[in-house]
């Protein structure tokens, strides 16, 4: 007979309680990028006008701009599990959120495209890429953003398009980026 003590499972995780765990071990970067978001306003408000910035604040349509927000919020939740799905490594969580908020930074502070090459040091920093991997995983999420743009702008042709002829061929252009999208998910 063996000694070992047979393991308890663990219960598995609420939304809840895995989004209060994710805040917890990130509260210095949800507080770093509070603290800039309210420096840029501030530099912004004492730039401008004060009677203009004052009625722009006061035309501000604060639901949309909550929406705003959680889409923004969820676009970065969305971004950090691309990430770390390209990483092939599946670190979903911390190390994809800061690899991909320090990204982020990298890609509006530099200029002249320098922000992608930071990107393959802050993908291997935080996701452990080689800086191979790294390169191609930054390709690849480009060549995946433009597929998504693509589809985008086809759908949208779609909306606008009264020709039957021309619907059809909006269709065919649709599925070529569906499928150039879903080979790049397999790759």
């Amino acid at each position: 007979m063996s000694d070992q003590v047979p393991s308890q499972a663990l219960p598995p995780k609420t939304v809840g309680s895995w989004l209060s765990d994710l805040v917890r071990e990130n509260i210095g970067l949800i507080a770093g990028t509070v603290f800039l978001s309210l420096i840029a306003l501030s530099v912004l408000s004492l730039t401008s006008d004060v009677a203009s910035f004052q009625a722009i604040v006061s035309s501000l349509a604060w639901p949309l701009l909550a929406a705003a927000m959680i889409f923004m919020m969820a676009e970065g939740v969305l971004t950090a599990t691309r990430l770390a799905y390209f990483s092939g490594r599946h670190t979903l969580g911390t190390p994809a959120l800061r690899a991909n908020a320090w990204y982020a930074l990298s890609l509006v502070s530099l200029p002249a495209r320098l922000g992608e090459v930071a990107g393959i040091f802050i993908l291997g920093r935080y996701l452990g890429q080689s800086r191979v991997e790294a390169s191609m995983s930054i390709v690849v999420q480009r060549v995946y953003d433009a597929a998504c743009l693509a589809a985008i702008f086809t759908l949208a042709l779609l909306l606008v398009a009264t020709d039957p002829n021309l619907k059809l061929l909006i269709w065919v252009g649709l599925g070529v980026v569906a499928l150039t999208a879903l080979a790049l998910t397999l790759l």
